[in-house]
């Protein structure tokens, strides 16, 4: 995840994840600096097709800019 710091931000996150959709998740570390933050969300998703779905629904969040699905 990448986008603008902003109070809050983190709890739209958990909500548009475990709320909305309801994934769990495994592990999640967000760093910012600079009025802009950077993120990793690890979940324990069905399959790659719900990891996208979650990716689309942080993507309406108004200040994260960018979500997308990394394989480790």
């Amino acid at each position: 995840l990448k986008g603008i710091d902003d109070v809050g931000l983190l709890g739209e996150i958990s909500k548009v994840i475990s709320g909305q959709l309801g994934v769990a998740i495994r592990k999640l570390s967000l760093e910012a600096a600079d009025g802009l933050f950077e993120g990793h969300i690890q979940l324990l998703a069905r399959d790659a097709a719900q990891v996208q779905q979650v990716c689309r629904n942080l993507q309406q969040i108004p200040h994260v800019k960018h979500a997308k699905r990394v394989e480790e």
